[in-house]
């Protein structure tokens, strides 16, 4: 896994490298891939993974089978990750986290639904979305 791989995490950036080297790599914050594209100086884009839970490392905690999520809970995940920089984790306390981009996987069960609750939601607090690089504060390395 590329999060925590260093050998495969540098193996794809030094090709992305030679193929891409402006291509953003959308990662999660201070994870192995992350850590060497910024080594490397291939440009990321920090995710939070809202349709997935963390723990107080920061690490998403993985399970094999992904239940539907309430779109209501979810959408005020992000609500809150947005305005406070914190998420609650498994152990039930609250991370800070940092990031530039939202990740929704598409084969989480109810998926669509997560993401109209999460974009109304957004919206109404007035948090502009937008899928421009340039606005992500210089977080973007390269």
């Amino acid at each position: 896994h590329l999060a925590r791989d260093e050998e495969a995490a540098r193996l794809l950036v030094q090709n992305l490298q030679i193929i891409e080297p402006t291509l953003l790599l959308y990662c999660m914050p201070n994870s192995v891939i992350w850590r060497v594209a910024k080594e490397l100086g291939q440009p990321v884009v920090r995710e939070f993974y809202a349709d997935r839970e963390y723990d107080l490392s920061g690490s998403i905690v993985f399970t094999r089978n992904v239940r539907a999520l309430d779109p209501a809970t979810v959408a005020a995940r992000v609500l809150r990750a947005c305005q406070t920089g914190r998420v609650r984790t498994v152990e039930g306390e609250d991370l800070l986290i940092e990031f530039d981009s939202i990740c929704l996987h598409s084969d989480t069960p109810g998926a669509l639904e997560l993401v109209e609750a999460t974009r109304e939601a957004l919206d109404q607090a007035g948090i502009v979305v937008t899928n421009e690089p340039s606005v992500l504060n210089g977080h973007v390395v390269g």
